[in-house]
């Protein structure tokens, strides 16, 4: 929130639809509908097609986390009644994804991903690279788009900022809203992809929780009646 010199207040709001291209972006139906799954391995891209109990998970109980010694909760508290947990806490160099279209128009055109991070640390043992999450939104020709991405890995450190110790051996990162405006994408249709990878060498593990909304960005002015003005954003554009 930012205090500016002027004489209305601009408010920025997501609004959402139950029924559209992005139904279910959330996992509100409780299921995967809309959703592709698959399975691999955390150090090569052989991702087999299909769900598997116990590594994509929906969530639906008010709870935490109980590797995080209670403090993380495991749905979105940000979001609605559920959130899907991606990986597990079983070792064994597992990867996960789950990837889905989103044909963007003018009443969709910005999507806010929530995550969350669970990881056990692997101290010095670990000389290489473990990727913990990742996601991004990928355009129709396939690249990127610029500030959908995020990937966490660890190389010998737990010192990743913004996570938080759980233990001696677990580490979390609390929920976490990333916004992104496509508006420079509207008619098209963008893919969205989550994954998870254990430790590359199959002895340590990291699982993340997403929750997603999609809507359109709506500006409103009002009158503050002095000197000042509130911008306010939803969660993940400030």
């Amino acid at each position: 929130m930012r205090l500016l010199l002027l004489f209305s207040a601009i408010i920025l709001v997501i609004q959402s639809y139950s029924q559209s291209n992005c139904d279910n972006i959330g996992f509100e139906n409780g299921n995967f509908d809309n959703w592709t799954a698959y399975t691999g391995h955390s150090e090569f891209n052989n991702w087999v097609q299909g769900l598997q109990n116990g590594r994509h998970t929906i969530v639906s109980q008010i709870t935490t986390d109980p590797r995080t010694n209670g403090q993380l909760l495991m749905v979105n508290p940000f979001g609605g009644g559920y959130s899907v947990k991606l990986g597990n806490e079983f070792v064994g160099s597992q990867a996960e994804a789950l990837e889905r279209d989103f044909l963007v128009t003018d009443e969709e055109s910005a999507i806010i991903l929530f995550y969350a991070v669970v990881f056990q640390d692997p101290g010095m043992m670990m000389l290489i690279s473990q990727n913990l999450a990742c996601k991004c939104l990928y355009d129709e020709s396939g690249s990127p788009i610029s500030g959908s991405c995020f990937e966490y890995s660890v190389t010998a450190s737990s010192n990743i900022p913004g996570f938080m110790p759980a233990d001696d051996e677990v580490w979390y990162r609390d929920w976490t809203p990333l916004a992104v405006d496509l508006a420079d994408y509207i008619g098209q249709t963008v893919t969205i992809r989550l994954e998870t990878r254990d430790c590359n060498l199959g002895g340590h593990f990291g699982y993340a929780y997403f929750d997603a909304v999609c809507g359109n960005l709506e500006v409103s002015v009002y009158d503050c009646g002095n000197d000042g003005a509130i911008l306010a954003a939803p969660p993940g554009f400030c």
